[in-house]
């Protein structure tokens, strides 16, 4: 997006020409990445001779521009950093007329930084239907829309807040958020947008039980995890549109044993029991770790055989878990 546009009539800078044979316009800035340009209307049928320097990349082009069109020509030079560019150069115009006349270019076009946008899921208040957002300057407009199952838009929200870190605030707020999109702007004309998904369902299951210090799933334990894949299933069909599913699978030991040896073993356990995920169907990503006995369900003392602490947590979602189940983001993907 072109941030700024002056435009200049050319009538006295070309007395061999009639006062409205063309008009010019430029860009005094442009965000980081994007290529400057100079526009010119030509209210007659010319040809245009452009020599051109900008922060000492030169070009020189010839255009021939009919009545009532605009030409765009791109300056010269690499717009990937964040500085101000001097541009000098010389247009000469030719009328088919046969009347000709030049002007001299001096300007300095300014490259904007790139505008960026963050925000956690700990900046989200799906209850109350807000969301804070960090950007990395003012912006002058920011907008938010909350996209709910199936893809639909159940709320929206827009402000202009001025502000690095302000909150939208989506309406209504009353139906269930599964996406939020946010599209900003700064006052330099740049664009950055956000996506957040604040969704993610733990799906309810019946744990598998090992054989002591083993992680085979043996046969007998495989309706559990079938149970668990028809929930899983049916989540997908629901929000599978929407997000970019992945599962995730915690396990976890009681305090039998050292805690090294437990945290290994819970891992393995966790890649077993994601691994039958996979072979059953899942074609998401899927991710493992194991925290052995360090996020006990039951607090005990330490060597004791408490089988509630001897369990797994499948969680779908589309970013890493961070409840209190989850003390680290180690994840290991499944290979």
């Amino acid at each position: 997006m072109r941030t700024a546009i002056v435009t200049l009539s050319l009538a006295w800078s070309l007395p061999a020409l009639a006062q409205d044979v063309i008009s010019l316009e430029y860009d005094r800035s442009v965000p980081m990445g994007e290529t400057p340009e100079l526009r010119v209307r030509a209210n007659e049928p010319v040809r245009l001779d452009l020599n051109m320097d900008c922060g000492g990349t030169s070009t020189s082009s010839t255009h021939q521009v009919a009545q009532g069109n605009v030409e765009t020509i791109s300056l010269p030079g690499r717009w990937n950093s964040a500085d101000t560019k001097s541009c000098r150069g010389e247009l000469a115009v030719v009328a088919d007329t046969g009347a000709s006349g030049s002007m001299n270019l001096n300007f300095d076009v300014s490259i904007i930084g790139a505008l960026s946008l963050d925000a956690t899921l700990e900046d989200i208040d799906l209850t109350g239907g807000m969301v804070t957002v960090h950007a990395a300057r003012p912006l002058a407009e920011a907008r938010v829309r909350a996209i709910g199952v199936g893809g639909v838009v159940v709320g929206t929200g827009r402000a202009a807040p001025n502000d690095a870190d302000p909150r939208l605030t989506w309406y209504p707020n009353d139906q269930e958020v599964v996406k939020l999109e946010i599209e900003a702007s700064d006052a330099q004309g740049a664009n950055a947008t956000l996506t957040l998904i604040p969704w993610s369902y733990a799906i309810p299951h019946e744990d598998v039980v090992f054989g002591s210090g083993e992680h085979a799933i043996v046969a007998e334990q495989e309706p559990k995890l079938e149970e668990a894949w028809t929930d899983l299933e049916g989540v997908l069909e629901r929000y599978g549109s929407v997000v970019d599913a992945k599962l995730y699978v915690g396990g976890y030991t009681d305090t039998v044993g050292d805690a090294g040896t437990n945290a290994a073993l819970s891992g393995r356990r966790a890649r077993a029991i994601a691994a039958w995920f996979r072979t059953r169907g899942f074609t998401g990503d899927i991710a493992w770790q194991g925290f052995g006995e360090r996020v006990l369900a039951v607090a005990t003392a330490d060597g004791t055989d408490e089988p509630r602490n001897r369990r797994a947590v499948y969680v779908i979602a589309a970013n890493p878990p961070t409840s209190g189940d989850f003390p680290s983001n180690s994840w290991t993907a499944l290979r």
